[in-house]
């Protein structure tokens, strides 16, 4: 009996270890493919950039992969690149209506919301994504999009590049 608890024991240690070592490389991943996509559109003139994890969208239901990739904001665009499975999506800054962190997930948390009308679609849809500093994101998002719409240059002085 106990070299059954001993053996579970060594199992759930041995699988947590692969799990954080499996989400380390995906998060070291996720920050190459951020330098990556950052270069690719430097000429567009990026405000930010983040490693996140998509949530989904709202007109895309319930079975949706979620997943860790790179988000980056420039002057015409917000742009997320997930790593598995590679996907893309691209929303320019003049189909937002706004940025916020949704109310119904409660004030404490993570998540960025994108409210946009989606051209293809013909839909007004939702993405969100968990990442660090949700407020300065929100900030960034609507600066941005106000800038943009009104064919401002959308860095203000002092703007900070994370």
């Amino acid at each position: 009996m106990n070299s059954a608890i001993y053996v579970g024991a060594v199992v759930v240690v041995a699988l947590f270890g692969v799990f954080i070592v499996m989400s380390m490389g995906r998060t070291r991943l996720a920050k190459k493919g951020l330098e990556q996509l950052k270069s690719e559109l430097a000429g567009e003139g990026v405000l930010g950039g983040t490693v996140a994890t998509f949530q989904g969208r709202a007109s895309h239901g319930a079975n949706q992969v979620t997943g860790i990739g790179a988000l980056v904001l420039t002057a015409r665009q917000l742009v997320f690149e997930m790593l598995a499975p590679q996907r893309r999506l691209a929303i320019s800054l003049g189909s937002v209506s706004d940025a916020d962190r949704p109310e119904e997930l409660g004030p404490k948390s993570p998540a960025l919301a994108v409210y946009f009308r989606d051209e293809k679609a013909t839909v007004n849809d939702v993405a969100i994504w968990l990442v660090d500093d949700v407020d300065g994101w929100v900030r960034r998002i609507r600066e941005a999009r106000l800038r943009a719409t009104m064919g401002d240059d959308p860095r203000p002085p002092g703007w900070d590049e994370e």
